[in-house]
Parts: structure tokens; sequence; C-alpha cells
């Protein structure tokens, strides 16, 4: 004879009580693990923009003696920085002050030249400020017919 619908319902609640600890377990960890490895990143993306401003802070700190030794009304053309310079300066590895000098050129702080780096973003970068150099804006003034364009 079936089991009635009492009997499976009972048995079904005796599995849930055996089978949900081990799944509020897992839901835990995994909770856990996500959340690990969020602020892994976050931690790490902060440590690395942190070793990474020291350099910038290096440039920034040798444009600013520049500027300060210029007397009052002197047009002073910025050479760029020599990479071996700024390993000698930063006390880093080749590999390592490489790698720093690439993520800040992905930031926009510094662009490679030819004789070496220099700061800012690269003069042909696709910014907003120099989009609207490069590419005529359309106006509202329709030459043809004399009117604002509505």
């Amino acid at each position: 004879m079936p089991p009635s619908l009492h009997e499976t319902y009972q048995h079904a609640v005796d599995l849930w009580r055996q089978v949900h600890p081990v799944w509020t377990g897992i839901g835990i960890a995994i909770g856990g693990f996500t959340t690990a490895f969020i602020k892994y990143r976050d931690v790490k993306k902060w440590i690395v923009e942190k070793h990474d401003e020291k350099v910038l802070h290096l440039l920034l700190e040798a444009r600013r003696t520049a500027q300060v030794s210029m007397r009052p009304g002197q047009t002073v053309l910025y050479l760029p920085f020599s990479f071996q310079e700024i390993v000698k300066d930063a006390g880093r590895s080749e590999k390592s002050l490489r790698r720093t000098l690439r993520r800040l050129e992905d930031r926009g702080e510094v662009h490679e030249v030819r004789d070496g780096w220099n700061l800012g973003p690269r003069p042909d970068a696709l910014t907003l400020a120099n989009m609207e150099q490069r590419i005529a804006m359309p106006s509202r003034w329709v030459a043809h017919t004399g009117r604002f364009n509505r």
C-alpha cells in the first residue's frame, strides 16, 4: 500500500532537517569567499595605486622644482624624464618601474615620448577636449538657409 500524504510530508520534513544545515553552510561559505575576493581586489588596487603614486609624486616634484627655479615671464620647454633617471631616483627595478609607468599612462597621468616620459595625458589621446578640437562640432547656424536650427 502506498504511503499516505501525511507520511510523505513527514519524510520530506525529516529530509529537509538533515540537509538544511549543509546548504546553509555552503551558502555562507560562498558568500564569505565572494566578499573576501571583492575586498582582496579593492585592497590590492589600493596598494598598487599607493605604490604608483610614489613615482608620480617624484615626477611632479621634479617638475615643480623646475617651475620654481624659473624667472617670472620666462618660457620653459620641459624635457622628458629619461627612464634611467627615473629608475635611479625611484630606487626600483626597471621591470617594476616600467609596469608602474604603464599603469600611470593608462590613467592619463604620464605618457611616453621618444626620449623618456612626460607628465600628463598623451596629446593625441581621445579626451573630450581633444575631440572638440579635432572634430568640427555641428553648429546651430545653418549656412545655406541663414537661420538657426531648432
